[in-house]
């Protein structure tokens, strides 16, 4: 497991996690997976905006890791803490995965295995180690941070009677901006892109 430890810090440095509980795939194998093979599971690598990535990801692995494969298992997001908890559970659980940070991952610590050693020297660029953190040891690195920008339509704002090189600065500010925008246009202020 240790050898397996070092290989799954520094395959993908950052994006994912190590589990001590086995191969996903190969459901017979005992637990820490099949010798030369490591599994990644993920909700990432299946799409294709992101081929180039794990492709560049294994061959960099491949060179520093000579005898040892990578297979990354691309799971449904919806279904993927409910896949993985089962796995992990009956210790079929994959070498390595991608979390989300906080609960997801802070729920399972207890069948990860600490990466402190390995991304010492990561945590000096990069931010957001809290979320991958759970009673003082590190279980994951952060490899985004996700926000919510907040975008405005200019046009809206003219409709309306207001200023858009002036948008509100305060969330009180920003309610009545919306009631006004709504009331003289009859356009909702928040919508959804999700892409």
């Amino acid at each position: 497991m240790k050898q397996r430890t070092l290989w799954s810090a520094t395959l993908v440095a950052g994006l994912v996690v190590l589990a001590g509980c086995g191969s996903a795939s190969d459901p017979d194998s005992a637990s820490g997976g099949s010798k030369g093979k490591l599994v990644v599971w993920d909700w990432k690598s299946g799409d294709a905006t992101a081929s180039s990535y794990v492709k560049k990801a294994k061959a960099d692995f491949a060179q520093q890791h000579p005898g040892v494969t990578v297979e990354f298992v691309a799971q449904p997001f919806e279904q993927y803490y409910t896949l993985l908890g089962a796995a992990i559970q009956a210790g079929k659980g994959p070498d390595v995965m991608l979390f989300n940070g906080g609960g997801q991952i802070r729920d399972r610590a207890d069948s990860l295995l600490p990466l402190g050693e390995y991304v010492r020297d990561d945590k000096k660029r990069l931010a957001g180690w809290e979320a991958f953190t759970k009673d003082g040891k590190t279980y994951a690195a952060p490899v985004t941070l996700q926000g919510h920008p907040i975008y405005y339509n200019k046009s809206l704002y003219r409709k309306a009677g207001l200023d858009p090189e002036q948008p509100a600065t305060s969330w009180d500010e920003f309610v009545a901006d919306c009631r006004t925008i709504t009331k003289a246009t009859g356009a909702r202020c928040f919508a959804q892109g999700n892409k």
